[in-house]
């Protein structure tokens, strides 16, 4: 079932209003404006389950270059000592994880050493791109001099049995002779999917390396789905492409475009991934310069928002003793992430995410409801929760009061002599209360379950 949006379209005004004229807000010796950053571990945003699960610890001679989450839920790990590269392949359901000596050098992205692409099909059998010595001159401002980046035309298949295959992709093009480079790989619904530099995307079987289609996208961030379908996005809007190319449907992402801005979704598009027993994509987010991290369960067949969690780094920070510095969090779910600690372990953790649920259904909110440790109390955002509850909230300037209308009952709140309790995330811009203290006002009993990390809201 799919949570319920807190949505915050329209309240444009209201918010600023709210982060404008709230600052002399003070109840018990509570400040009316706090910052997420200086709340450390007061922050709670779920509950890490169990130990850490120790994925895998290279040795002292090696580093890992990257780590990649594949679309079985495999775990595929770059790993190098200096002068020999391996592929460690784990997967969750078995102990000793397997190993891949690569006779060739993979291509890295530009701006770092991390693998650049790496995918695994339906038959077991692993895609990326080979380095390849086709310059890229890139003019620089200083004194005319340019730098070299390497690209490539020529695709990598690892089979299972790991017999490795190069292959040029200018064999699948129309002119010959004219080869652009390769930007990405992606896999989902059977097909794989080879975005190119100047805006092509070649379809390829799997099965037998042929072309299924190739279609100029003009760079727009593609969502592979089941049944050898693809989704190509621009703005709220995607189209639906059948296995021959052909378009089938347009939808409109309702759901999705109401809880992240439309111009951030291209980018979590290109780093998601679609889990393959249920189709459901992982869309993950940093928010607050790597403090949290935002996770979607998205099932786009049904433009429908199953799940969402917010990860903050320091519930990590207190078990390992390092920085945000040393570590990459991986979501894997919306209850389980990866991280990656000093470029030398991967580890795993379950994890319970703070909900809220009112009918059935976790609300789905654009900021986190979040559980202050040290008073043992839940805050959620005012306009957002209100308004999730099918309540309205407007605001009169004059009176300088914030009017809660909820069934027959409406209440208002004088912003210089509150009764109850509010703050303001300095980071979000947000004004915030105590879900107790709300539901109070809507006459809806409510009950924390310390097992599920849940509110229960009993209406």
């Amino acid at each position: 079932m799919a949570g319920k949006i807190l949505k915050s379209s329209g309240l444009f005004f209201l918010t600023l209003a709210f982060v404008l004229m709230f600052p002399h807000i003070t109840q018990a010796n509570q400040s009316a404006i706090v910052s997420w950053k200086e709340g450390h571990l007061d922050f709670a945003l779920g509950k890490i389950q169990d130990e850490i699960i120790s994925a895998y610890e290279a040795t002292p001679d090696q580093v890992i270059l990257s780590t990649h989450v594949l679309h079985d839920g495999d775990i595929a790990i770059f790993i190098s000592n200096g002068t020999d590269e391996e592929l460690v392949l784990i997967n969750p359901e078995e102990p000793v994880p397997r190993k891949i000596t690569l006779p060739i050098k993979l291509e890295r992205a530009s701006d770092s050493s991390k693998l650049k692409a790496l995918v695994k099909d339906h038959n077991d059998a692993l895609w990326s791109v080979h380095v390849s010595s086709i310059p890229q001159y890139i003019p620089t401002p200083n004194q005319g001099l340019a730098v070299i980046d390497h690209r490539s035309s020529n695709l990598v298949k690892i089979e299972k049995n790991q017999a490795i295959k190069t292959i040029d992709i200018e064999e699948y093009l129309p002119e010959k002779g004219y080869a652009p480079f390769i930007n990405d790989i992606q896999y989902g619904g059977g097909l794989i999917y080879v975005s190119l530099s100047d805006g092509t995307v070649l379809a390829i079987d799997p099965d037998n390396n042929r072309l299924n289609y190739a279609m100029n996208t003009n760079h727009l961030p593609l969502l592979p789905l089941s049944d050898r379908k693809l989704g190509i996005l621009n703005d709220r809007e995607m189209s639906v492409y059948d296995s021959d190319g052909n378009l089938i449907s347009t939808q409109i992402i309702d759901e999705l475009s109401q809880l992240i801005p439309p111009s951030s979704i291209p980018k979590l598009i290109n780093s998601a991934f679609i889990q393959e027993e249920n189709g459901v994509l992982i869309l993950s987010y940093e928010l607050i310069n790597k403090k949290l991290i935002g996770i979607i369960e998205y099932d786009p067949e049904n433009n429908n928002i199953v799940s969402q969690s917010f990860f903050g780094y320091n519930s990590y920070l207190a078990a390992c003793s390092c920085t945000t510095a040393d570590i990459e969090v991986i979501p894997l779910s919306t209850t389980q992430v990866m991280i990656v600690e000093n470029l030398q372990k991967v580890n795993v953790l379950n994890y319970k995410p703070l909900q809220i649920i009112h009918k059935g259904s976790p609300l789905i909110t654009e900021v986190p409801a979040y559980l202050d440790t040290v008073r043992s109390k839940t805050w959620v955002p005012l306009a957002a929760a209100t308004e999730a509850l099918g309540g309205k909230i407007s605001y009169d300037a004059f009176k300088r009061n914030i009017i809660i209308q909820y069934n027959e009952r409406i209440r208002e709140i004088n912003q210089d002599h509150p009764d109850i309790e509010m703050i303001t995330i300095s980071e979000f811009g947000k004004t915030y209360v105590g879900i107790r203290d709300l539901m109070e006002l809507f006459n809806i009993d409510i009950d924390w379950l310390q097992e599920s990390y849940s509110v229960i809201l009993n209406e």
